[in-house]
């Protein structure tokens, strides 16, 4: 069996797609198609990429031993019907969403008016795009889509923003003790959808390459000085100050997310690779 079938069957064996493999190896899925179909032969570090990914060694990889199962028929049918398969589901429920936003949007303008008939129909149309155009964890990203929908809600519907329940120790009843109660739960919620998002993604191992090492390294040091944009000395009711708020509970912790995501997804690559 030549390097291209034992690429290709090994892949199978994972059930990776092509695309998923070439972001593992951080190539594009041309060069891994490319290497399925023997019009090109990756280079020694993506062998050694290939080999620690599928725990199997270069000469296995390259076809130089010989197993004692049969190799697989070669006319099998291509994973490309199977791709498309699975993502045809979401692209009709996008489609139904999207077309649902659209109706929702009509129907309200005709009540509430044409700008506040988006606030129902905007968060709709979002996960229809991203059922349309997302290739992975299509529900992760609507539950996301969902979160900041609800969060843009309450911060200008009715003032309440999760990081309210930083004055808990303060809070005082005159306040309405109702407002923090739905501070919480908006914390719980994205704590939760926090964890989520980790256990999903660090499935995914990312190569332990210097440049991802670089990177994250980068993105820790953004993050820990973010909080000093709160520190400016800006007018409290400037329309900066707002921005800058706003600006920091929207990407603040969701770099967290992102940031905790690719360094477990490192560690995981590290471990796979047999580096110390």
């Amino acid at each position: 069996m030549g390097l291209k079938e034992t690429i290709y069957r090994l892949r199978m064996e994972r059930g990776l797609s092509q695309e998923a493999l070439a972001d593992q190896l951080e190539v594009s899925r041309q060069s891994v198609s490319k290497w399925e179909t023997g019009s090109s032969v990756p280079d020694l570090e993506k062998l050694l990429k290939l080999s620690a990914l599928f725990e199997v060694t270069l000469d296995e990889l390259v076809g130089r031993e010989e197993t004692a199962s049969p190799p697989p028929r070669l006319t099998e049918p291509s994973p490309a019907p199977p791709v498309k398969q699975s993502l045809s589901r979401p692209r009709i429920i996008g489609r139904f969403l999207l077309g649902a936003a659209a109706l929702i949007w009509i129907l309200s303008s005709l009540h509430i008016g044409f700008l506040n008939g988006l606030l129902p129909a905007f968060p709709l149309g979002l996960c229809g795009v991203v059922c349309l155009f997302a290739r992975s964890h299509v529900l992760l990203r609507c539950l996301w889509v969902l979160f900041f929908s609800v969060d843009t809600y309450l911060r200008y519907g009715t003032g309440i923003r999760w990081s309210m329940i930083l004055l808990t120790p303060i809070f005082e009843e005159s306040w309405n003790y109702a407002r923090l109660f739905f501070a919480w739960v908006e914390f719980f919620c994205f704590l939760i959808l926090i964890t989520v998002t980790v256990f999903l993604l660090q499935k995914k191992p990312l190569a332990p390459t210097k440049r991802n090492r670089n990177r994250i390294m980068a993105g820790w040091v953004l993050f820990f000085l973010l909080p000093g944009l709160l520190f400016l000395p800006l007018d409290p009711l400037s329309l900066l100050s707002n921005f800058i708020y706003i600006f920091y509970d929207w990407v603040w912790l969701p770099l967290f997310t992102a940031l905790l995501s690719a360094a477990m997804r490192y560690l995981r690559g590290r471990r796979r690779s047999g580096q110390s």
